[in-house]
Parts: C-alpha cells; sequence; structure tokens
C-alpha cells in the first residue's frame, strides 16, 4: 500500500474528490473555540486538510500526519505555493501518533481507515 501511495503522490489531487459535508460538520461544532488544534491523520495530499483551513481563520492550525512521505512532500508543496503557514507535517503511524497526550483539540480522518482496519471504538467518533 506504501508503494501504491507514493508512486501517484504527485496525480493524487487530481483524481480524488471531496465531500464537503464533513468539514461543514467540524466547523459548526468548533465554532464556539477561539483557538483550535487539530490532527488529520492519513492525510495524504491534504485535500482535507485544506478545505479545514480554509473554513476556519488563523487562530486554526492543522497537524498533517500521514505514513507516506511523498504524500506529506506534495501536501507540503501545495500549501506553500498557496502560502499557507498554519500547518505542520509529521510523518507517522495512526497506530502511534507523532503528537503528545491532550495536545489536540479535535483528530479527524478522512478516508484513511479500511474496513480491515476499523478498530475505532464508539468513544473515538464524533461525540457533539
Amino acid at each position: 500500500m506504501y508503494n501504491h501511495f507514493s508512486t501517484i503522490a504527485s496525480k493524487y489531487q487530481s483524481v480524488r474528490t471531496l465531500d464537503i459535508k464533513p468539514i461543514r460538520h467540524i466547523k459548526e461544532k468548533l465554532a464556539q473555540k477561539e483557538k483550535i488544534k487539530m490532527a488529520d491523520v492519513g492525510c495524504g495530499d491534504g485535500r482535507y486538510s485544506l478545505e479545514l483551513l480554509k473554513s476556519f481563520d488563523n487562530s486554526f492550525y492543522i497537524h498533517c500526519v500521514d505514513y507516506n512521505e511523498n504524500m506529506l512532500k506534495s501536501l507540503e508543496s501545495n500549501f506553500r505555493e498557496r502560502n499557507i503557514t498554519n500547518f505542520c507535517v509529521r510523518q507517522g503511524d495512526a497506530n502511534r501518533l507523532p503528537l503528545d497526550n491532550k495536545s489536540m483539540d479535535c483528530i479527524v480522518t478522512f478516508n484513511a481507515i479500511r474496513s480491515e482496519e476499523r478498530r475505532v471504538g464508539k468513544e473515538c467518533r464524533s461525540r457533539w
């Protein structure tokens, strides 16, 4: 799987689509927070991270986490071209997140958990 995503990283943005509904839901649920620190786990090339950044002001900061270095390079290049600075990329495994405990206001994942990996308990889903 890693090699597949490494191969397509540079073309990924042009072949994938985006569902805006989860972005609206997250924005609605976090509307009352002044500053937001979020992690997008399995962010890939950053499609959803970018939409989240567009939805919030500069008080929003996103940690883009993915296992695949090529996807992260593509994300970082795209964001830098757009002069986006309120983000960082972190290479890491979703099973051992490269984040400090209790350091995020919200952790999200979009299309990154495959059916055979669905070990996410009910307590990890949206409680809003």
